[in-house]
């Protein structure tokens, strides 16, 4: 069992701002142009495509054009993806759009394809969100029974130890025992949202843990994370909270043997 090191007491922080009002600020320099979003996941399955957004702070009457290219770190296959040809910024308008289609036989899952603004027609390409990174990943239906049974948790700065996972009433809920390494009969409640690839947590007084000598009853909270259909893994973090406060964040990579 692990030794319970230190506990994390509730801070209470009281900051005070001045009531007077101050003129915002208004951008009037040379145009700029950049990323809407400078890191994003996609998905890819038959026929998908992501669409980027380059913007532009000031809107002219013609059309123009901006080109991109990818970045040296980037590590997706080139046959893994095709980026479109139609980099235009219509006229009179503030923004552009561009489209990444994925080969969905060819893509890796976690590789990362990085595109640099590396122009814009009668703009500067801004010193900030000029880099996108846009992490591939391959479309894996998602099938609960996969997940269920013998999984290994790797607690990041611990050890590996096994918890074993059960299906819960909702059709993407997961009950797993022993997260913490702490009580094998806990029942730690997540729900894995397709959306996103995203792990939910429910309130934490319904994640019950284990009951400390020192704090009294424990509970799982603060939990986010992610998951992965085609690798069959779960990854999240949380902290465990008791009356008198709350332990440092855990952070814990579930897989199977």
């Amino acid at each position: 069992m692990k030794k319970i090191a230190y506990i994390i007491l509730p801070l209470f922080l009281l900051v005070f701002s001045s009531c007077e009002d101050t003129e915002p600020e208004v951008y009037d320099g040379d145009s700029l142009s950049y990323f809407e979003e400078t890191s994003k996941t996609f998905t890819v399955q038959a026929g998908s495509t992501f669409s980027g957004v380059v913007l532009v702070s000031e809107a002219t009457s013609y059309d123009r054009t901006f080109t991109l290219d990818v970045d040296d770190s980037s590590d997706a296959p080139a046959i893994s993806y095709t980026i479109g040809t139609n980099l235009v910024i219509p006229a009179n308008s503030y923004s552009g759009t561009f489209e990444v289609a994925g080969n969905v036989l060819e893509v890796v899952s976690g590789t990362k394809l990085i595109l640099n603004l590396t122009s814009v027609e009668d703009s500067n390409v801004a010193t900030f969100d000029n880099k996108l990174t846009l992490t591939l990943e391959q479309f894996c239906p998602f099938v609960r029974d996969n997940f269920l049974g013998p999984m290994k948790a790797d607690e990041e700065g611990y050890t590996v130890y096994d918890v074993n996972v059960t299906a819960g009433a909702l059709a993407n809920e997961l009950k797993i025992s022993n997260v913490w390494d702490i009580n094998p009969n806990s029942e730690t409640t997540i729900f894995l949202v397709e959306e996103g690839y995203v792990v939910e947590f429910p309130p934490y007084q319904d994640n019950y843990l284990y009951t400390s000598a020192t704090y009294g009853p424990a509970y799982v909270a603060e939990g986010e994370g992610t998951w992965s259909s085609c690798a069959t893994t779960i990854d999240i973090s949380f902290q465990v909270i008791v009356s008198a406060g709350s332990f440092g964040v855990t952070n814990i990579s579930f897989f199977k043997p």
